[in-house]
């Protein structure tokens, strides 16, 4: 019984330790993140934004930066835009889009008229994109390759 009360507790102990050790939010100052995270924030959002918070996301291995206009961004550890999401009941802006999409992309998203209606982009790891359109309350779903080439769109 002993040894099934000291494993027990051995084992939680681990569990404590493994969670403390990977907490997935840390709080940081803006001032740590990557100088193109922040170029992309001054470039978009001007010199002024309103930073709300920056974590560290250790289990990602990202940037999380909330701005006070309701914009959520997150950057890979050199800085580069690996998720971008709209304010709600908003659109991301246009020259956004054009700046984390490839051009046949935006081509694409453009022909359907759709350009103006991104709420979501993602970049995948494996390269691609994911980017998702809501216009008139019909959300739309589309995969695009590194290139920008559609790979499939749904509904």
């Amino acid at each position: 019984m002993k040894r099934i009360g000291k494993l027990m507790a051995l084992m939680a102990g681990l569990v404590l330790m493994a969670n403390t050790a990977y907490a997935d939010d840390v709080n940081v100052s803006y001032s740590e993140l990557p100088q193109d995270a922040k170029a992309f924030i001054t470039k978009h959002f001007g010199q002024n934004a309103k930073v709300q918070e920056v974590e560290y996301e250790q289990m990602e291995d990202v940037y999380t930066v909330e701005l006070r206009n309701g914009y959520d961004i997150k950057f890979d550890k050199a800085g580069k835009v690996v998720e971008v999401d709209s304010p709600d009941m908003k659109d991301i802006e246009v020259a956004i889009v054009k700046d984390v999409l490839p051009a046949k992309a935006v081509d694409f998203l453009s022909k359907k008229k759709l350009l103006d209606d991104v709420d979501d982009i993602k970049v995948l790891r494996r390269g691609g994109f994911i980017v998702e359109t809501d216009k008139m309350m019909q959300e739309r779903n589309f995969r695009f390759s590194s290139d920008g080439s559609l790979i499939k769109g749904k509904r």
